[in-house]
């Protein structure tokens, strides 16, 4: 006989009891991703505050370059934030337009930290205006995009054409700027134009993890792995506008095979014709 005691079918349950654990989950979680996300702003600003008065003072680029990023190395070593860099920018005696996709407004710091020698890497003109941000990046020795219509942008691409030709690399992000889904987009023929103009090699560039990290529209960090993948280099077969579109086409299918992105055109990059003022135009 089973004398254990049984238990009483008819008592009435607490349902609340087993649903407060699975509400507190979701709170919990919010709450140390936001402890997260302050911790990783507050050491930010501990380490920006001292960096920024050096680097938008001293004119010596190749130290600033050092120092922004020694100082953006040490950030994601305290924010648990890894960084893996497969290949490198091969040494050469004519400089590379370096493109790469564009996820999230840390893709730049990403490039800084990838490189041990500077780089010039191209902006957007508002940023030159912003107290912080234009001297800072002066400091480094990034170019910025004077404006978008026809005339300046021919304008951009002869001035970006004279920095290569002065033996700087140049980093461009083609897409020009941020968007809200996750993938490739459109790549602007401006960079691509820049090449075939100075005879340089574009060298492609797959940035994985930093839309996770820091997703646009979105200031609070997450933790996460940010992994960038250098390819091989690709020349450029002439100056006309034909050997522009075929020179972004195979950057932009090597760049979607380094960075595992999502294909916004929704097929593999064909050449098209280009409007004049696309050719002209190179935006951030």
């Amino acid at each position: 006989m089973d004398l254990r005691p049984k238990a009483h079918r008819w008592l009435p349950t607490n349902p609340c009891a087993d649903r407060q654990p699975q509400k507190q989950r979701p709170l919990l979680a919010s709450i140390s991703r936001l402890a997260y996300g302050c911790y990783v702003w507050a050491v930010l600003l501990t380490l920006g505050t001292l960096v920024w008065p050096i680097v938008s003072s001293v004119r010596n680029q190749r130290f600033n370059w050092f120092l922004t990023r020694a100082a953006g190395l040490l950030l994601t070593r305290l924010s648990g934030i890894s960084l893996d860099v497969t290949g490198s920018i091969p040494n050469a005696k004519k400089p590379y337009v370096l493109v790469a996709n564009h996820a999230s407004f840390i893709d730049g710091m990403v490039l800084i930290m990838s490189s041990p020698k500077p780089i010039a890497i191209v902006a957007g003109g508002e940023l030159a205006t912003q107290r912080l941000a234009g001297p800072f990046l002066r400091g480094l020795g990034c170019e910025f995009v004077l404006s978008r219509d026809d005339r300046r942008g021919t304008a951009n691409v002869e001035r970006f054409t004279q920095v290569l030709r002065s033996g700087r690399n140049l980093a461009i992000f083609p897409e020009a700027s941020l968007g809200s889904a996750p993938g490739l987009r459109r790549f602007h023929l401006g960079a691509f134009t820049i090449a075939a103009e100075a005879a340089a090699e574009v060298l492609p560039i797959g940035i994985k993890g930093s839309r996770e990290i820091v997703p646009p529209g979105k200031r609070l960090p997450a933790p996460g792995k940010v992994q960038v993948n250098m390819g091989e280099p690709i020349a450029p077969k002439g100056a006309g506008l034909a050997a522009v579109i075929a020179l972004r086409d195979r950057a932009r299918l090597e760049i979607l095979r380094l960075s595992g992105e999502e294909d916004l055109l929704g097929q593999a990059v064909r050449p098209k014709g280009a409007d004049s003022g696309e050719v002209a135009q190179l935006q951030e």
